[in-house]
């Protein structure tokens, strides 16, 4: 299958699906963001339009995610804030001044979101305060990717000092340190069931981790 989107005028960043995989939203290397209605049925392409265009920051859009329940879309951006939008209408609801947010990461509630920064440091945000609530350090290099444990007790962060770990969400404690990576952290993604996390560095190692142990069980 070989489906083009409505293409922009620029450079795309970044982009994310909705929850419910009907919307794609992007950005863009002029500061825009595009939120595309996509249908189910894949092969109409004639189903491809742009229905919101959003246009408020000053330099290029680092990230966006959409909230679980895809009520709202959060943006970042080289101009050091973000966004929270609502989607459809492209009303900003909040603005947060950031160290620069290099990845977001909605809680499964949606009520808050994390930010990786190059700051080295995990920011928690609430979508109705525009100052962090509470922070993780640890890490010796900038972030490149967080992202919550399925049942968003914990929180994960992968770093330029390539290392992966895990964080308790209530006490705010390191509770999983992974090495193995000889480079940057560049993704990471939880099983279903949340014991497992895998990690992808700019080492090109893919590792499968045992959360409850530590323990790296395989390299793709």
């Amino acid at each position: 299958m070989n489906k083009a989107l409505p293409p922009p005028n620029d450079d795309v960043t970044c982009a994310t699906f909705s929850a419910d995989h009907c919307t794609v939203a992007f950005g863009t290397s002029s500061g825009r963001g595009h939120v595309v209605a996509v249908s189910k049925d894949w092969q109409d392409v004639n189903s491809l339009r742009r229905e919101t265009l959003i246009s408020a920051h000053q330099k290029p859009v680092l990230a966006c995610a959409f909230s679980p329940g895809d009520s709202y879309l959060l943006t970042s951006s080289a101009d050091r804030t973000m966004r929270l939008w609502c989607p459809r209408t492209a009303l900003c609801k909040t603005v947060y001044v950031h160290h620069g947010a290099i990845c977001l990461a909605f809680a499964p509630r949606g009520v808050h979101f994390a930010t990786a920064s190059n700051d080295n440091v995990a920011h928690v945000w609430g979508v109705d305060s525009t100052e962090p609530l509470f922070e993780f350090l640890g890490h010796l290099g900038r972030l490149e990717i967080c992202l919550f444990h399925p049942n968003g007790e914990y929180l994960a962060t992968g770093s330029a000092d390539a290392t992966v770990r895990i964080w308790d969400y209530d006490t705010r404690a390191q509770i999983r340190l992974f090495r193995g990576h000889r480079a940057p952290i560049k993704a990471l993604a939880y099983s279903v069931c949340g014991r497992f996390l895998v990690s992808g560095g700019r080492d090109d190692l893919i590792i499968v981790w045992d959360t409850t142990n530590e323990r790296w069980l395989t390299t793709v």
